[in-house]
């Protein structure tokens, strides 16, 4: 729905003040631009600007955003993980990893990271065995100690890394994760 062009309140009775339009009336994926003038000159039509659907998930709950993120280990996808992910999220892993940066800063670093990490891997993840979510004084933060069982299909080998993270979810899509994998688990069962 589109409001009607036209006087605003507090604009002197000039007619042109913003085009307003009521976010509860803008068709998904589509939001606001309230720095548009009653003409609708500015970035859109009538003051609309679309938004990619990675912007404006459906609002999870941290505990749902880490539902995802298992099943996308479980899946090996960098895209179904990466989507998890505001735009200048960070994901850090503090303790030292072969094979990995110290952090991935932004949606896209952490999409191609995991996809060259992944792809390269040979391992096979099995299941990511949930030990414990802990809910924090923050409604936004998560903290979850997870099991990788994987195998190494040239060994026939299972192996499994256990893990940590800490995952910061706002407005459904995940800001930061501190990572802690046991990183020297992962390098022997390669080996």
């Amino acid at each position: 729905m589109f409001v009607q062009q036209g006087v605003l309140p507090g604009d002197g009775g000039r007619g042109d003040g913003l085009v307003a339009l009521a976010a509860d009336f803008a068709p998904q994926g589509v939001e606001a631009d309230h720095h548009v003038d009653a003409r609708g000159r500015g970035k859109g039509r009538l003051g609309i600007t679309r938004v990619s659907p990675l912007d404006t998930p459906a609002v999870r709950t941290p505990h749902e955003v880490l539902t995802c993120y298992y099943q996308a280990m479980l899946d090996k996808s960098p895209d179904d993980l990466a989507d998890l992910y505001s735009i200048d999220a960070v994901h850090e892993f503090p303790f030292a990893s072969p094979g990995f940066p110290p952090s991935f800063e932004g949606r896209e670093a952490v999409r191609a990271g995991y996809r060259a990490a992944w792809g390269a891997s040979p391992v096979q993840v099995e299941e990511v065995r949930r030990v414990a979510a802990y809910e924090t004084a923050d409604p936004e933060v998560i903290v979850a100690e997870h099991v990788v069982v994987g195998t190494l299909p040239a060994k026939a080998t299972t192996f499994t890394v256990p893990g940590l993270l800490i995952l910061h979810v706002r407005n459904g899509l995940i800001t930061r994760v501190r990572d802690y994998m046991d990183g020297l688990g992962v390098a022997s069962a390669r080996k």
